[in-house]
């Protein structure tokens, strides 16, 4: 208890006693304590407590909240909503649950040990079998690179998802194949596996010989991509889909060398519609040379 509060309504109790209503109370607290007074509000408040009776200047006992947040079934409905969807954000899941912004926080934080990186959900610490999958994966991508340099460059297509406040941007970085979404759509199993197909037709048109390549597929474990239509989608392409352990955003190029610089060049810039907003990310991607893309 802070006992400069104590002191207040000691004097808030005294002037109620000598007969001042609220207002002449505030008025006469001022006068005295100058920018050190509490607000009207709270002197109006403690004024009516004690003109109807209340001998008190402490707060009353607050009962214990309800641990109904932490519950078990709540804890793995909360987990489950995160493992579905890594870039879900704490309103959503607020909303879903009916807690507030403030205990859901607390239970990502606390509770299941996630941070916030690229925009996507992730473990604080990675356990030892999630530390193995990064390891392993890391040495297959190596072997593979070291094994034929020029090949690996020929058939890896990197892709991914940028989330942006009016709309979705689906691109498929290496091949400038993107598709944009309209605000509050989602990018579905459905709508990856149909992605697919359209980065067949691309590759076949513009890059000629690369199928017989089968090319490589580098994109992270997003639910759609991960979606039982999707996997059959690229197979049906004839590609084949690098290995991306899970919770490792940061193995993916496009999150952390392409959305960023993206966001950096469009950041503070205002478009008056979605169109303006595909004319003025396609007229950046026009400024950048091959060796660009090769770095993606």
């Amino acid at each position: 208890m802070n006992f400069e509060n104590l002191e207040h309504r000691v004097v808030i109790k005294l002037l109620c006693i000598k007969g001042l209503s609220a207002t002449e109370t505030f008025k006469e607290m001022k006068d005295v304590l100058k920018d050190n007074v509490p607000s009207q509000s709270m002197v109006a408040k403690w004024h009516t407590e004690f003109k109807r009776g209340r001998e008190s200047i402490t707060d009353d006992p607050r009962s214990e909240r309800p641990t109904f947040s932490l519950h078990p079934e709540t804890m793995q409905s909360i987990s489950g909503m995160i493992e579905n969807d890594h870039c879900i954000s704490i309103r959503n899941i607020a909303n879903r649950v009916d807690l507030s912004i403030g205990t859901i926080h607390s239970i990502l934080h606390d509770h299941l040990g996630l941070k916030k990186y690229k925009a996507k959900w992730i473990p604080k610490t990675l356990s030892e079998d999630q530390m193995m999958a990064r390891l392993e994966t890391s040495k297959t991508m190596i072997d593979l690179y070291m094994s034929d340099p020029d090949d690996f460059h020929a058939r890896l297509i990197t892709g991914d998802e940028l989330r942006h406040t009016t709309m979705t941007l689906a691109l498929l970085a290496r091949l400038r194949n993107g598709n944009y979404l309209p605000k509050n759509t989602a990018v579905t199993g459905t709508y990856y596996a149909d992605l697919m197909t359209k980065l067949r037709e691309s590759v076949k048109k513009n890059r000629r010989g690369m199928l017989k390549r089968i090319p490589l597929i580098l994109h992270d474990n997003a639910p759609s991509h991960k979606s039982h239509i999707a996997q059959e989608a690229m197979k049906d392409c004839g590609f084949k889909q690098a290995e991306h352990p899970p919770y490792s955003p940061d193995f993916a190029p496009s999150d952390y060398y392409l959305f960023p610089i993206a966001k950096q060049a469009l950041r503070g810039k205002t478009f008056d519609d979605d169109d303006a907003l595909e004319s003025g990310f396609e007229d950046w991607l026009d400024t950048k040379d091959k060796m660009f893309f090769i770095m993606v």
